[in-house]
């Protein structure tokens, strides 16, 4: 494999990016929607930038069996899911493993929204202008099921933020919403993760920090 360039220090320099580009484009928005955990990092800025409020959504990637990086759908808040059949047939995962997995991530879900500050609520997007960020997307089923979500509460406008992804998968995402931000589009794309110095998980101190240090900023 080539050497492939590191065009981000951490999430917060790309977030910090992400800030600069969008503010120089003037468009209004009245929320920023983080997918934690590492896209609060991203946000943050963001929400910095355009002094605007921050709250959570918290979709799930369903993982493969014994390969918990490969996505084989995802899970929205809503209970809402996105199965990839083409790959869940190819490898032959059972439907029992898929319900299981559900299950789990529906538990984690519930469990975000006791820990983490601030989740959204459907009242806060109707008929508002939102940003959804997060840390970069590769397949986009966690992102797509977020958008699926964001959707059906009916914001006026949304938009996504993201640092890098694959040209692929943007192609959808801009099918399914009014813009996509995305300075870094690799050929061929790798992983999230090749393109940071520093890639290291988020911790659930950080979200609660970084959430309640920009909602008390900017209220």
């Amino acid at each position: 494999m080539a050497s492939i360039h590191k065009d981000y220090a951490n999430r917060q320099e790309a977030g910090l990016r992400l800030a600069e580009e969008i503010a120089a484009t003037n468009q209004p928005f009245d929320l920023i929607v983080a997918v934690p955990r590492g896209g609060v990092e991203v946000a943050a800025p963001i929400a910095q930038r355009l002094k605007n409020p921050l709250a959570l959504i918290s979709p799930r990637k369903l993982a493969m069996p014994h390969q918990a990086e490969v996505a084989i759908g995802a899970i929205g808040p809503d209970g809402s899911f996105l199965l990839d059949e083409s790959l869940i047939a190819h490898y032959g995962i059972s439907r029992e493993y898929i319900d299981a997995e559900k299950k789990r991530q529906l538990a984690e879900m519930e469990r975000r929204r006791r820990d983490y500050p601030f989740p959204l609520t459907p009242d806060q997007a109707k008929g508002r202008r939102l940003l959804l960020v997060d840390d970069g997307v590769a397949t986009g089923f966690t992102l797509r099921a977020a958008i699926a979500t964001l959707q059906a509460y009916g914001p006026a406008y949304l938009a996504v933020a993201l640092p890098v992804g694959p040209a692929d998968t943007l192609s959808l995402l801009r099918h399914a919403v009014d813009r996509v931000h995305c300075p870094l589009v690799p050929e061929p794309f790798y992983a999230v993760g090749a393109y940071y110095e520093d890639f290291g998980q988020t911790s659930d101190e950080t979200v609660r920090a970084l959430l309640t240090g920009v909602n008390g900023c900017n209220a």
